[in-house]
């Protein structure tokens, strides 16, 4: 039985760009903004490190161009994850994304 893939004849959505960028010269204080096009809802930041559990910030709606800034004092080890998960104003998929400052 030979498959058929029609796919192609589906139209795809562009994909979805990554919204956020990271300064993260300061490693212990890494600003966070909000680059997208759109407003972002239910932010939230977890950071893990130091063999801890993920501590979380509600950071909720985040508008275009703005700037968050984020400390890690707490963390002495550079084995830090910081991760941010939100949700786009129009759909119900949440997104995640992780960087080490």
């Amino acid at each position: 039985m030979a498959f058929h893939d029609d796919s192609s004849s589906v139209p795809h959505e562009p994909a979805y760009a990554l919204p956020w960028s990271a300064d993260v010269r300061d490693f212990r204080h890494p600003r966070l903004a909000l680059r997208g096009m759109e407003p972002v809802d239910f932010v939230t930041v977890f950071t893990r490190g130091d063999g801890r559990m993920d501590d979380a910030q509600l950071w909720g709606r985040v508008l275009p161009g703005e700037v968050l800034d984020l400390c890690l004092c707490a963390y002495t080890g550079d084995d830090v994850t910081v991760s941010i998960t939100w949700f786009r104003e129009r759909g119900g998929d949440e997104h995640i994304w992780s960087f080490t400052p």
